[in-house]
């Protein structure tokens, strides 16, 4: 299931002799998946951090549109890693130790997600931090 945004803007003229309505424009907008950008928020838990493993869920907005079993890239501040997702769990990527066994990404850690579904390209960057 895919959920669609649909935008639609009417000219109508009303002829109040007939009591009658014509539409003279119409524009009609529909944004697919591509259209918008799928974008998540996940904190890293220990069994992702332990086995190299991204688990977004498969009712996050990601990890609805991810396909199963395919070939991904992930990318993180700039460098690419090869990736899989999951043959039977939606929502969830594989073969990423050489990403979680970076120094500075812990459990704990909020990580930011942005999916290009044409590209099959997940990008993730981690929160800028805010002076309080």
């Amino acid at each position: 299931m895919i959920k669609l945004n649909v935008n639609v803007n009417l000219e109508v003229l009303f002829d109040e002799e007939n009591r009658s309505c014509s539409i003279t424009n119409q524009i009609v907008q529909v944004k697919t998946p591509e259209d918008v950008p799928l974008k998540m928020e996940h904190i890293l838990g220990v069994a992702e951090k332990r086995y190299g493993i991204f688990t977004l869920g498969s009712k996050s907005v990601i990890g609805r549109m991810l396909p199963r079993d395919t070939d991904i890239t992930v990318i993180f501040n700039g460098k690419s890693y090869p990736a899989h997702t999951h043959k039977t769990s939606g929502g969830r990527i594989d073969r990423l130790s050489a990403l979680l066994n970076l120094n500075y990404i812990h459990v704990n850690t909020l990580l930011l997600y942005e999916y290009n579904m044409e590209k099959k390209e997940l990008y993730v960057s981690l929160p800028e931090y805010k002076m309080p």
